[in-house]
């Protein structure tokens, strides 16, 4: 399970996404906010891991892992996953058995 940096694509989608949530929307231009999130994500302290797998029954695929800047506490570590194709951010335990759980009726199908 090796980490790397996100590709273009990735980069792209993820830069979709936190806008779509509303990143910095209110404050600035949304061109603004893109410059400013593509400056962030070259030196963000960021891995990927494509093939990860939590113990069964749990999660399989690709996730994003962000370390936070100014402080490391493990409660603000972000982490994303690709759920139905799409980026979603992960913000706590039961969102995450919500999306195990919509990947182990799909496995029964």
């Amino acid at each position: 399970m090796n980490p790397r940096k996100l590709t273009k694509e990735e980069k792209k989608e993820f830069l979709e996404y936190l806008v779509s949530e509303g990143y910095g929307m209110g404050t600035v231009t949304e061109e603004k906010i893109h410059g400013d999130l593509n400056a962030w994500l070259d030196t963000a302290p960021l891995a990927v891991f494509d093939k990860y797998q939590t113990e069964y029954p749990g999660y399989e695929g690709k996730v994003l892992v962000i370390l936070p800047t100014y402080d490391l506490y493990p409660e603000i570590v972000e982490i994303y996953v690709w759920h139905d194709g799409k980026i979603t951010r992960v913000k706590d335990e039961e969102e995450m058995d919500r999306i195990v759980e919509q990947n182990l009726d799909k496995r029964k199908k």
